[in-house]
């Protein structure tokens, strides 16, 4: 005989924190605590429970017993509230099937996959009795056949097609422009950037396409394109100038993966460049960058098991990746071959669980023996943010940092995140010593939920090693 079962219920506004399941209101209480009018029904209760006590103690493997429900199996999964995503792509991100038990971690597992996506902004779950099932939603009692119910998900989209404006400054030099971004090409979960900046440092145009699950196989890739002109400035950690020169540059790029778990993933990419340098100035005895085609393979290797706590995320993650560089100059000689090695660990931890904030613990570094126009760019990015903003290169860098970020606001349109830092470190490249930084620094993020990247980031932190403060202000870019 099968019974009716608890309906669970979870909702999520945007990237929020996953529901509580509800399995239904508990029968009150009968009797009094007096043993001599404890009607009959509560004796068995009190006995019940005791054996249940004796059995933790004594290590006792426990049967479903004592009245204690059996999940609902699922029969049909429904999908409700779609405008543009096609259903295969929902249905092909979710790991279940017919006849597998929906219990409270399933459903909360579900919605951090499908918010993961990226593509929604908001995700419902329900379950209602599948057709032929009784009615009302009561907990079946053990020993009997468990019920089975359809699962509903309500997804409400994101904007896909959006132009957003771009602006950064760091108070000395400004770019401004336009990234029109498609996050849902054709319903299909697929991403188009386009990017178009020029300022006071010259332009960049890029054209990016991902696709995070080619022919919904667990393999994905990327092909990136541009060009550029910019004027490069590089500077040591008290602002000292090392070199500016001119940059002309093509580049075309791909990446192709394969995602083994939801949280790891490994692949590949190569990376084309055409390299012209002039108006070339620098300290005494320091070398202008190679000019030329330089070919650029590599592998990576991810792990990401962090899940989404309103607009932050927690958990751990790490990566690794090791690249090779050859090419041939404008002379038509071969360059010597160069090599790097990065690696990056991050820990988030709730901070302040009643307002989803966060304490991020982050150590990275690399090194390797690169040209110079293919050494790793380290400066305005977490760990290294007292270092001068887009003004660092590196051969070899290490770096500890540790955040605290808080939601100062979270409404439905989005989150305004406080965040405050510490970080040290220290690199080292050709041109000069070893280099040490350390200090504090703070800023905050403006999230919105409808888009897929923080519509605002401000930043500002003191060097405490070579004295210098370093600010910098970002509309419409990820920071």
């Amino acid at each position: 005989m099968k019974h009716p079962v608890a309906m669970p219920f979870i909702h999520s506004r945007g990237s929020s924190a996953p529901g509580a399941i509800d399995p239904g209101e508990s029968p009150p209480p009968g009797g009094s605590r007096d043993r001599q009018t404890l009607p009959r029904h509560s004796r068995r209760i009190s006995f019940s429970r005791t054996v249940l006590v004796w059995a933790i103690l004594a290590g006792l493997p426990l049967a479903p017993a004592f009245g204690e429900a059996s999940p609902p199996l699922l029969e049909e999964i429904i999908l409700e509230g779609l405008r543009k995503t096609r259903e295969a792509v929902v249905l092909q991100e979710i790991p279940l099937e017919r006849g597998d038990p929906l219990t409270a971690r399933t459903l909360t597992d579900l919605e951090e996959i499908l918010l993961d996506t990226g593509i929604f902004s908001e995700v419902t779950l329900t379950t209602r009795p599948a057709p032929g099932e009784p009615s009302p939603a009561t907990a079946a009692p053990s020993g009997t056949d468990p019920a089975r119910v359809d699962l509903v998900i309500t997804l409400r989209e994101k904007v896909t097609l959006v132009p957003i404006p771009f602006f950064a400054t760091d108070g000395s030099a400004a770019t401004g422009g336009l990234i029109l971004l498609e996050s849902n090409l054709l319903g299909l979960n697929k991403q188009l950037i386009t990017v178009a900046i020029a300022g006071t440092e010259g332009f960049n145009g890029i054209l990016i396409y991902t696709d995070p699950s080619i022919a919904g196989s667990n393999w994905f890739g990327s092909l990136t394109t541009g060009m550029m002109e910019t004027e490069e400035d590089h500077r040591l950690p008290d602002d000292t100038r090392l070199r500016d020169y001119t940059l002309r540059e093509q580049h075309l790029s791909g990446r192709l993966g394969y995602r083994f778990t939801r949280d790891i993933r490994a692949g590949a990419g190569l990376r084309l460049t055409d390299r012209d340098i002039s108006s070339f100035r620098g300290r005494k005895n320091t070398q202008p960058p190679e000019e030329g085609l330089f070919v650029v393979p590599s592998v990576f290797l991810d792990y990401n098991a962090t899940r989404p706590r309103g607009v932050l995320r927690l958990g751990p993650k790490a990566s690794l990746e090791a690249s090779l560089v050859t090419g041939e100059n404008h002379s038509g000689d071969i360059d010597d071959l160069g090599w790097e090695t990065s690696a990056k660990a991050e820990l988030a931890l709730p901070l302040l669980p009643s307002r989803g904030g966060r304490l991020r613990l982050l150590l990275s570094g690399g090194i390797g023996d690169m040209p110079l126009g293919e050494q790793a760019e380290v400066s305005a990015r977490d760990g290294y943010r007292t270092l001068p903003y887009q003004k660092t290169v590196a051969d070899e860098w290490a770096g500890t940092a540790i955040f605290a970020e808080v939601p100062l606001l979270n409404r439905s349109w989005g989150a305004f995140v406080l965040s405050h830092y510490w970080e040290a470190g220290t690199f080292d490249a050709s041109g000069h010593s070893r280099q040490y930084f350390a200090g504090p620094g703070g800023g905050f993020r403006v999230y919105l939920r409808e888009v897929a990247i923080p519509a605002m980031g401000f930043d500002v932190a003191a060097n405490l090693v070579d004295p210098d403060v370093v600010f910098s202000f970002t509309i419409g870019a990820q920071m």
